[in-house]
């Protein structure tokens, strides 16, 4: 019986992947938009630069230290107020403002604030992704989860409809620490400081523009550091604390004391998923249940790219509570009986001794 939980688990987390694998699509394109636009940006601050192909390095931080035209500062502007976070933007208006009303915005600092802002722009947007993610797979995790456990018993078990406020507070857990919105912020800063730094240093060397473009391009896409691999590594790890939350939710709203924490059986599983695959903890030597979880540390996701999930463990306790539908022989009516009953003790209850049944 075991088996056919873990069975069902796998099958459907691998259906939840997929949805996640169009999310994370949509991710890759909203960064290759914030490229382009971040590249147009800086070619309009350093137009004689990316005309000329390259500058002496003290040409080149002379030309830095130059004002911005009034077109560029106001094509700043309207790059921050593009920014939907209420707080991001007005960090960013209060800097930028300082800077030009002083009549002192040099192209360095326009610079540096246009790519703030294009990576601000980007977690707005990047935030509104995850939260359309998270809805769209906790539902179908909630749902697939009752199916397969009304499936599973035969029984028919009462349950909630999901609403999307419940999903929204779990997405907003601090499960590791932090909110995920949070940490979206986080990569945001990490990109924007990288970046400048990158645009800086090739702009004041006086290497040619198309190598800074192509030393930023590869910065974006590099697997393990970039903007790209850190926003798609918090895609798949939130998605999965919520679809697993989700299902959890589910199981044990049914009736389901007990879970077996489930690891891929492949070698890239890391040590401690492998340590807790199982139906006990091995930090407390106890039964994982529904009750005592938590994410991060006996509950998956216990780390970034986590792959484990969970699956209700069913046995005949479980079932002593649970019903399933059955057919009263004499009215013909639906009548709920123990998730337990064979069909003997059916037999016995409703036909034997009823002549009329009989």
């Amino acid at each position: 019986m075991s088996d056919y939980w873990t069975k069902r688990a796998l099958s459907r987390m691998a259906r939840l992947e997929l949805l996640g694998d169009g999310y994370a699509a949509r991710i890759l394109r909203l960064y290759e938009d914030a490229f382009s636009e971040l590249d147009k940006a800086m070619r309009d601050l350093f137009e004689r630069y990316a005309e000329q192909g390259g500058l002496t390095p003290a040409e080149a931080i002379r030309h830095l230290r130059e004002p911005v035209t009034r077109k560029q500062a106001d094509a700043l502007m309207q790059a921050i107020s593009e920014i939907a976070d209420p707080d991001m933007k007005r960090r960013l208006l209060a800097r930028a403002n300082s800077a030009q009303y002083a009549a002192r915005l040099k192209r360095l600092e326009a610079m540096q604030e246009s790519v703030r802002a294009e990576c601000a722009k980007v977690a707005d947007k990047e935030i509104a992704l995850h939260t359309e993610a998270a809805r769209k797979i906790g539902t179908e995790s909630y749902y697939r989860s009752v199916f397969d456990l009304q499936q599973g018993t035969g029984a028919a078990i009462p349950f909630s409809q999901v609403s999307i406020e419940r999903i929204d507070a779990v997405l907003s857990q601090r499960w590791a620490g932090e909110e995920y919105s949070t940490r979206v912020w986080q990569n945001s800063e990490v990109m924007a400081q990288r970046l400048g730094e990158i645009v800086r240093t090739n702009v004041a060397t006086g290497r040619p523009w198309e190598e800074c473009v192509d030393e930023m391009r590869s910065y974006m896409a590099t697997p393990g550091q970039g903007g790209v691999y850190a926003a798609t590594r918090l895609l798949r790890t939130e998605t999965m604390h919520v679809a697993n939350e989700m299902s959890a939710e589910a199981n044990s709203a049914m009736g389901a004391k007990r879970y077996r924490f489930i690891a891929v059986l492949d070698l890239k599983t890391s040590e401690v998923c492998r340590e807790h695959d199982g139906l006990k903890d091995p930090d407390t030597g106890k039964f994982y249940t529904y009750a005592n979880r938590k994410s991060g540390v006996n509950f998956p996701p216990l780390h970034p790219w986590c792959r484990s999930i969970e699956a209700p463990y069913i046995n005949a306790d479980t079932l002593k509570g649970l019903t399933r539908p059955a057919k009263d022989p004499v009215t013909g009516k639906t009548v709920s009986v123990p998730a337990t009953m064979t069909y003997r003790e059916w037999h016995k209850k409703y036909v034997e001794g009823s002549p009329e049944a009989e």
